[in-house]
């Protein structure tokens, strides 16, 4: 096929980072899928809320396409984030909604907060799915998210990819330009992405990390 016909997906696309790059390198059909999308994307954006059953359903139509060569998640880490184990004065704000011992959340969620770690829970799910829909036909597929998420340890997220021969990539953005020496990890079906595991080398300074005078 033509290479400006092979689509490249991006789920919880945000601006559309990812799909801009790809369709500069020619492959134009690719796009984004969002549950927000906003006048500042970088590239064509469906807005679908994959959380919804409605949603999900119209995401397996997308992707029963034969143009279809690779797949990224990024999905929102907000319930899984560890910045919610750091303390302002006396508590937390925003608390804790997981732990080590309770990764897929904790068993004294309510209200607001049980159904956003449901929500999050439920998108996890998805991209499990996914991934091992996409391995088993040869798609490439990769999942993104901080090192030290939550997310990775929940049974949503681990759900489906149990027996799959799946890659660990952890980087340090520093190296790729970011002020702050943060690790990300992506967990992906193909080797191609091995170089990207760059460490920091301690070439250059860093931003710090914690709580700015504005509070946040």
């Amino acid at each position: 096929k033509p290479f400006s016909q092979l689509l490249v997906i991006e789920f919880f696309s945000g601006t559309g980072g990812f799909a801009a790059a790809v369709r500069k390198l020619g492959m134009t059909q690719s796009l984004g899928v969002d549950a927000h999308v906003t006048k500042q994307v970088k590239a064509p954006i469906i807005r679908i809320n994959l959380a919804e059953t409605t949603g999900q359903c119209l995401l397996w139509k997308i992707l029963d396409n034969d143009n279809v060569v690779a797949i990224h998640m990024g999905p929102p880490c907000g319930t899984s984030s560890r910045a919610r184990e750091i303390k302002k004065g006396k508590r937390y704000n925003p608390p804790p909604l997981r732990s080590n011992a309770h990764p897929d959340g904790l068993p004294t969620l309510s209200g607001v907060a049980l159904d956003r770690v449901t929500t999050a829970n439920r998108l996890y799910l998805l991209c499990s799915e996914i991934m091992a829909w996409a391995t088993q036909r040869g798609i490439m597929a990769s999942i993104e998210n901080p090192l030290r998420s939550h997310a990775w340890d929940t049974s949503h997220m681990q759900k489906h990819l149990v027996g799959l021969q799946l890659h660990e990539v952890v980087f340090h953005h520093c190296m790729y330009g970011a002020t702050r020496r943060k690790r990300t990890k992506l967990l992906c079906n193909h080797r191609c992405l091995l170089p990207l595991a760059l460490q920091c080398d301690n070439s250059h300074d860093h931003e710090g990390w914690g709580i700015a005078p504005t509070g946040q």
